[in-house]
């Protein structure tokens, strides 16, 4: 049976102040891995090794998760990093008007288990992934671009489906492809 490396999620934009930061972020610490702007998006859920099998049901998991909702719109506001600005693996830019995506990820996270998916153990943080370490690093150079942005708005977006995502890892960095996708509204 053919599995493959599985998220839902909604895409994101991408735009010229984010770019402006990757650039930055770039020139202040070459050796992070920036994401490519194509790859932009948000993760509701992540599913890892799924059977191809599952992608109906994990459709109809979606629909569930949104019924009755209609597209809405998001806020990208401020920067920040995971675990924290000292000690930085993940570099990302805020959500805002979270609730409907933590509605929906409340459910899919709820509705995948009766699928064999694990719950998850972490709450859901809604952000947008712009560049990762290789391990913990900790750089005043980052430091500084994060504060910098903290405040920042990156503009508003549309949220119109939500879609269960492919991940192909490769040398160069992730390819993303949309394996099915559920309209809102």
């Amino acid at each position: 049976m053919a599995t493959f490396r599985a998220f839902i999620a909604v895409d994101l934009k991408a735009n010229e102040k984010i770019a402006k930061v990757l650039e930055e972020l770039k020139s202040a610490l070459p050796s992070l891995k920036l994401v490519d702007q194509a790859n932009f998006h948000i993760t509701l859920k992540f599913l890892g090794d799924t059977e191809e099998s599952l992608i109906p049901d994990i459709k109809k998991t979606i629909e569930r998760a949104t019924i009755g909702l209609s597209p809405f719109t998001i806020s990208l506001i401020g920067t920040g990093a995971f675990p924290s600005k000292s000690k930085i693996r993940v570099i990302w830019i805020g959500i805002k008007n979270t609730e409907q995506l933590s509605m929906i990820a409340k459910k899919l996270d709820e509705e995948l288990y009766s699928l064999g998916f694990e719950m998850e153990e972490r709450e859901f943080s809604p952000h947008l992934t712009l560049a990762r370490a290789r391990e913990i690093i900790s750089s005043m150079k980052i430091e500084k671009i994060i504060d910098q942005y903290r405040e920042e708005e990156f503009g508003k977006e549309m949220v119109e489906s939500i879609r269960l995502k492919k991940s192909v890892l490769t040398p160069k960095g992730p390819i993303y492809s949309t394996v099915d996708e559920v309209i809102l509204g």
